[in-house]
């Protein structure tokens, strides 16, 4: 088979297994048949059918000190508070340019918690790096033992610097004194100070001998570091032109790369899974690429083994028996990628989920979160018109004879390369069918999600929350969980019981005294606070577990009482009433106004069962309040068992413990009749101030 042929079999199975509808994204939606994964072929390409292009992608050097550093640098951060100081981790950036295999495994978790700090950024991108690190490859040091003491002692360390620099600038002598950097920066405050291109080998001399004055805990050490990630230069990297001198470089990694395109511009070209599990081990890890399960990416492992990769990969890159060697090797597709910092796990499923049921300030923060996590995805896919190549890339660590220039070309073998491609079934091409690649597929699927359901629903005149109604009530979904709020310190913050369910009523459906008293609860809650009859804190127990009397007053409302606001007056009045029955705070003013507004009589109230005979006891004035009547529940269920330990299981096994058969049943009755008279005793408390006499029965005692 052809190539033209091959790439464009490939791209067609992707587009019939999403879009076999003719693109009518709607009944692609609707339909209930199964999908297939579509079975993509490789190939062996023709060398001169292919355009290599070499880069350095990444460059980490170790130095003796900071003063080599040439490459202009306009700032210094050097906050000499504690707290001042963004100490980030430095796992993610240095684990591909250390040496793994000589660590222990205990080492090795000491530098996944190594934190750093950025003390500036060179021109061209070269960043300034301060960390902590364990001083020995074998023994650890017992001292990063946490990612927060190890991010302390890093931000410690570095406010010392920041001290002992400024400590240094007060006492330069007069001559120094003159220089532009100090003339133009306040010398206490170094969080970010303005360094002048003549001035900057004298002022990072003083921050590496603020350095070399630590006095560190044993067992940890400091690294400088100098580098640049990410940058995928095409040119030679001179490191004369980024240092003074060599001689200041102990160790450099280099990331060399390459990338692979069709000279067709038409073609994309992916890895093939197939390939890479014939030439990698186990010990890495594959990743599936665009959701195409045969196209996938390749990471060699990082846990200090050595790499188990075939003969072919090791050639890709020219190495030695001592310098350089590979540490890290990966095949992958060069998607457009960024990460999104801060990152959040799934906001747009938050979003549904909640449903809006969070504080106010929660949800519009998850709102918010939401369309930044889809405005990341559409700028990935404005981002993706290019054609995808195929990319090798390797991490080449040097500790001796390392090159005055690093290239790509240089670092890479082109004929091992070429010799791979052609021998090994290691690439996936595909072709543009119609117009449609493999990107417009994948990048355009953000437009057929919410946005693109909710405009079909309204296209055919139906009403978005009418149809989700109807779909739960055919998924027989009828309960669904009821949030609150409680006040914490000052605070307001979700709460949500497991026996705390909201109820959905579908429309048509008749309404019962229940379901109208679980809507009603937080109106009628709503109207306590704007007459201000009661206080928002004590309403936040019945706003989470309801108010048990509302089912019955709404159904013993008489039917004289016509009108909506007539009936809430009496409904307010009457809630009023059960909250000063559990001991809550109400109002009295504003409630004695109320009582003598209410639609109906004391009497009516009465007949219809809706208060008691019995008073209540209140400093109400000229107005008596009576209590609900007996057979409306008024208190709330216990929200909390009360704990018993194995002490008080023991306790009530023993209490259970049946009577001595050697004693009648009257004789164990008085026993118990005797230890209750002997359990039973009255203390009272003599009022402040108030002087008394000893009485008979006291004395007695």
């Amino acid at each position: 088979m052809e190539f033209d042929d091959i790439a464009t079999e490939n791209s067609q199975a992707v587009i019939d297994a999403a879009l076999p509808f003719n693109y009518d994204v709607e009944r692609f939606l609707r339909t209930e048949e199964e999908f297939y994964m579509p079975v993509h072929a490789a190939f062996h390409p023709d060398p001169t059918s292919l355009h290599l292009s070499w880069d350095i992608d990444g460059v980490i050097l170790e130095v003796t000190t900071f003063a080599a550093l040439k490459a202009p640098m306009p700032y210094i951060y050097l906050p000499t508070s504690h707290h001042s100081f963004p100490a980030k981790a430095q796992w993610p950036f240095l684990k591909k340019h250390l040496p793994l295999r000589e660590m222990s495994a205990e080492v090795m978790k000491e530098w996944r918690r190594v934190y750093g700090v950025n003390l500036g950024t060179a021109e061209g991108g070269w960043v300034m790096i301060l960390s902590l690190v364990p001083a020995d490859k074998v023994i650890p040091s017992n001292i990063l033992i946490s990612e927060a003491a190890a991010k302390n002692l890093t931000e410690d360390v570095a406010a010392d610097v920041a001290r002992a620099v400024v400590s240094q600038l007060i006492n330069l002598g007069p001559m120094e004194m003159t220089r532009l950097s100090i003339q133009k920066n306040n010398i206490f405050e170094l969080a970010k100070f303005r360094l002048f291109r003549d001035d900057q080998s004298m002022f990072l001399a003083l921050i590496d001998t603020a350095i070399d004055s630590l006095e560190l805990p044993n067992g940890v050490a400091v690294l400088r570091t100098v580098g640049q990630l990410g940058g995928q230069e095409s040119k030679p990297i001179m490191l004369l032109d980024i240092l003074s001198s060599m001689d200041h470089i102990r160790s450099c990694t280099v990331h060399a790369a390459c990338s692979i395109r069709h000279v067709d511009p038409d073609v994309d070209l992916m890895w093939s899974r197939w390939g890479i599990n014939k030439l990698a081990g186990s010990r890495g890890n594959v990743f599936s690429n665009l959701s195409i399960h045969e196209a996938a990416n390749y990471q060699s492992n990082l846990d200090g083994r050595p790499m188990d990769v075939n003969q072919k990969l090791w050639s890709l890159f020219k190495v030695g028996n001592v310098s350089p060697t590979l540490n890290f090797l990966q095949l992958y597709c060069d998607c457009p990628h960024r990460p999104q910092f801060p990152f959040y796990k799934h906001p747009i499923s938050g979003v549904i989920a909640c449903c809006g049921l969070l504080h106010k300030n929660s949800t519009k923060a998850m709102d918010k979160r939401a369309r930044e996590y889809l405005q990341h995805f559409r700028d990935l896919s404005v981002k993706g018109i290019f054609h995808l190549p195929a990319r090798v890339e390797g991490v080449l660590l040097f500790t001796q004879d390392i090159p005055h220039t690093l290239s790509s070309f240089t670092l890479m073998e082109e004929k091992a390369l070429l010799d791979l491609l052609s021998q090994e079934a290691m690439l996936l091409p595909f072709k543009s069918v119609e117009g449609d690649g493999i990107r417009n597929l994948h990048f355009a699927v953000v437009d057929h999600i919410v946005d693109r359901m909710v405009e079909m629903v309204k296209e055919k005149g139906r009403d978005v929350i009418s149809c989700l109604v109807a779909g739960l009530t055919a998924a027989q979904l009828k309960f669904f969980p009821h949030v609150h709020y409680r006040t914490y310190k000052g605070t307001k913050r979700v709460n949500w019981k497991n026996d705390a369910y909201a109820l959905l009523r579908p429309e048509g459906e008749p309404e019962t005294a229940e379901t109208r008293a679980i809507k009603l609860n937080e109106l009628v809650a709503q109207e306590l606070l704007e007459r201000a009859l009661t206080e928002d804190g004590h309403l936040e127990r019945y706003r989470e577990w309801g108010m048990p009397w509302l089912p019955m007053v709404l159904s013993r409302i008489p039917p004289e009482v016509k009108k909506e606001d007539r009936k809430m007056d009496l409904v307010v009045y009457l809630s009023c009433l059960a909250i000063i029955m559990n001991g809550g705070f109400v109002h009295f003013a504003k409630l004695k106004d109320l009582h003598k507004s209410l639609p109906v009589s004391q009497k009516r109230l009465l007949d219809i069962r809706l208060r008691s005979v019995f008073s209540l006891k209140t400093i109400c004035r000229d107005t008596v309040l009576y209590r609900l009547a007996d057979d409306i529940p008024t208190t709330l269920p216990a929200t909390r068992n009360p704990y018993r330990g194995r002490k008080g299981r023991e306790e009530e096994a023993q209490e259970e413990e049946p009577a001595d058969p050697g004693l009648d049943e009257s004789t164990s009755q008085l026993l118990v009749e005797e230890d209750s008279r002997q359990a039973r005793s009255i203390s009272m408390a003599r009022p402040a101030g108030k002087r008394t006499k000893w009485s008979p029965q006291e004395l007695a005692l």
